[in-house]
């Protein structure tokens, strides 16, 4: 495995190491927590290098893609974190290469809200 140049997203560093093979492969990569902790920030500074920070909370479940090299594409996809919708979300979980749990440090017991996403995505 081969380290890429890691993509800054404020002080979020996404360092991607995957194996090279010739054929073109797809990642998916899934990115769960609850609502506006910045999972859709961080996927679009990723994605495209800008940062909006009147992002409004998503109500759709989206997916983006990232060329990584010649033969590594990622497919990343944001989830919804409203209780509402979570049923929704397990849909999405299924062949993913990379699951990203985000949290908000500044509100209270964050790891519960990790506690929380991990046995979903597990479950």
């Amino acid at each position: 495995p081969k380290p890429q140049n890691p993509t800054l997203c404020g002080s979020i560093s996404i360092n991607c190491i995957m194996a090279y093979k010739t054929t073109p492969q797809l990642h998916k990569l899934i990115l769960l927590g609850d609502s506006n902790v910045g999972k859709t920030s961080i996927i679009n500074r990723y994605v495209s290098g800008q940062f909006n920070p009147y992002t409004e909370e998503s109500t759709v479940i989206n997916q983006q893609r990232k060329k990584i090299d010649a033969t590594h594409e990622l497919q990343i996809w944001d989830t919804l974190g409203q209780e509402l919708y979570r049923s929704l979300n397990r849909i999405y979980f299924r062949d993913t290469s990379v699951c990203c749990l985000v949290v908000d440090v500044a509100k209270a017991d964050p790891c519960r809200a990790l506690d929380v996403w991990w046995f979903e995505y597990l479950n």
